[in-house]
């Protein structure tokens, strides 16, 4: 028999193998030539033992998901990302962002219409230490006036939003910014106050003021 390019364990001495019906269909071998359908988008081939033919089609793991890319078309100052981000798949949410203000304002983050959130943080500007510490708040401060300190500053940062599976389950949110116009950083943790199995809605807003136009926020999800 002729070889056949893109087998995979195809045993010699026949052709029943070759019977592929379907665009991206592989060839197989369990005790004969047989047909590996094709997978699911965005699956990998994985060896298992378990399988008849060996192998199955299941997600990759490790890896950075986009669940939706935001570019500001005009200025604004709110955005709203509805999600289902549950706590059973060992994942996490990572926003990413970068912008440019119209004037000075804090950069806040609410989870799930929750209204109360407790903070700690740091923020080193020049040198010097400034220790955050606050609770009941009504939204996170995901960045400073310190970081977004004037019109045309611009501010870029990450922000780790995830449920733990272990313990109490509430959405903790780990964020981190800095800003070309000043040589300041920021870090915070904050608790959102009050239990929640699953994330539904992330808004990011501003204190006063609007972000202007292209500035970007990038939300992802990360397998674990």
């Amino acid at each position: 028999m002729a070889k056949i390019i893109g087998s995979a364990a195809l045993a010699p001495g026949g052709d029943s193998g070759t019977d592929l019906t379907q665009k991206g269909d592989l060839h197989g071998y369990s005790s004969s030539n047989t047909r590996i359908p094709v997978g699911s988008n965005d699956t990998v081939l994985t060896a298992d033992s378990s399988e008849a033919l060996g192998v199955k089609w299941a997600a990759a793991g490790g890896k950075w998901e986009t669940v939706e890319n935001h570019v500001a078309t005009g200025t604004e100052s709110t955005y709203t990302f509805d999600i289902d981000e549950a706590t059973d798949d060992n994942s996490m949410l990572v926003l990413v962002y970068d912008l440019g203000a119209t004037a000075s304002f804090a950069l806040q983050m609410e989870v799930n219409d929750v209204t109360n959130y407790n903070s700690d943080g740091s923020l080193i500007n020049a040198g010097s230490q400034t220790i955050i510490n606050s609770s009941g708040d009504a939204e996170i401060e995901i960045a400073s006036t310190t970081i977004i300190a004037a019109g045309n500053s611009t501010a870029c940062g990450t922000v780790q939003i995830f449920t733990p599976d272990a313990g109490t389950t509430r959405p903790l949110v780990l964020s981190q910014a800095t800003g070309q116009n000043t040589s300041a950083i920021e870090f915070v943790s904050s608790l959102v106050v009050g239990s929640a199995t699953s994330i539904t809605k992330i808004v990011v807003q501003t204190s006063t003021s609007t972000w202007l136009a292209n500035s970007k926020f990038t939300l992802y999800r990360v397998v674990r």
